[in-house]
């Protein structure tokens, strides 16, 4: 049997070291700079390409006065070289995160991170010193079996099970009209003539939870000339800071407004609202790694039961 042989049925198998010597290549089109991110020399770099052109018996590059280029057998073997190269850095990745005991990442969208989660972590610290925490703001849908998060708060336009995931569902959501107290609006009061603040969905599907549903279900008629001066912003955060500034009425999440409501930097207007989304706090569906996970998913639950306004069924 070939020394680089598992069996009489499979492809022989070079070294490794070749094969980063020849990925890394493929990618810069240089041995100079394929050395550099190895940390070999481009004469050690021409000898590992070397000899697995000679292991294979074909030609990888056409050497040309200082370049190289892939030739055909060199760009297929290329794009099969550089993809497995990048799966086996994000398994080894995946394993570290996996491996690192006590610290523990959370993702939840950019609004939901800045208005809720982040104002709690000075005491999720105090109560459990021993938990390092990475937070993670994404609008993308993070995958928790890659390990680049451990715990997710989300939020979907409905309820549904997913085999792979343990997904405690917190409650339902809606959007309340708010403003800030400076613009001196009475709750229950006709505010449809001031500025509306508008801003861009970007986290649920299938949902228009907007001032024009708002308008509508409310049966409220605004006149053209009163929508002149509404705002409108990519994010829902901008949206937050603009009624906070008292530049006019927003739409937003009652759960995330709810510590400005207590505080008094904003307030309800009317009990007219939108059905909101469903949110909840996902995991991997497997058992803890250690009893630390298990303490911090229990207090992000407790946390979330107890201070985000939703609606129960």
């Amino acid at each position: 049997m070939d020394k680089y042989s598992s069996s009489m049925n499979e492809p022989r198998l070079p070294p490794l070291s070749m094969f980063l010597a020849f990925e890394a290549a493929s990618r810069h089109l240089s041995f100079k700079l394929a050395a550099n991110e190895l940390a070999l020399s481009p004469a050690a770099i021409s000898h590992q390409i070397r000899n697995l052109e000679a292991q294979l018996g074909v030609q990888l590059f056409e050497r040309q006065v200082r370049q190289v280029q892939l030739t055909e057998a060199g760009k297929t073997l290329a794009h099969f070289a550089q993809a497995g190269i990048s799966e086996l850095r994000d398994g080894i990745a995946a394993l570290e995160r996996h491996s690192a005991r006590n610290r523990f990442t959370i993702t939840a969208t950019s609004t939901f991170t800045a208005l809720w989660l982040t104002p709690r972590l000075a005491k999720l610290r105090q109560e459990n010193p021993s938990i390092a925490v990475r937070v993670l703001a994404s609008e993308e849908l993070i995958n928790l079996h890659t390990y680049e998060a451990d715990f997710a708060f989300r939020i979907f336009a409905e309820k549904r099970d997913q085999s792979d995931l343990d997904i405690h569902w917190l409650g339902q959501d809606e959007m309340i009209p708010v403003a800030s107290p400076t613009l001196n609006i009475k709750p229950g009061s006709d505010f449809h003539s001031l500025p509306f603040i508008h801003f861009e969905f970007k986290n649920i599907s299938k949902h228009d939870q907007n001032w024009e549903k708002w308008l509508r279900i409310h049966k409220i008629r605004r006149r053209k000339n009163e929508a002149a001066a509404d705002i409108s912003f990519s994010d829902e955060f901008h949206a937050y800071q603009a009624a906070i500034a008292g530049q006019g009425v927003a739409l937003l999440s009652r759960a995330l407004v709810k510590d400005a409501i207590d505080r008094g930097i904003l307030i309800k207007l009317s009990e007219n609202s939108l059905p909101g989304g469903f949110m909840a706090l996902v995991r991997r569906n497997e058992p803890p790694r250690q009893r630390t996970e298990k303490a911090l998913w229990n207090w992000l639950l407790i946390e979330a039961q107890t201070n985000l306004s939703l609606t129960h069924d």
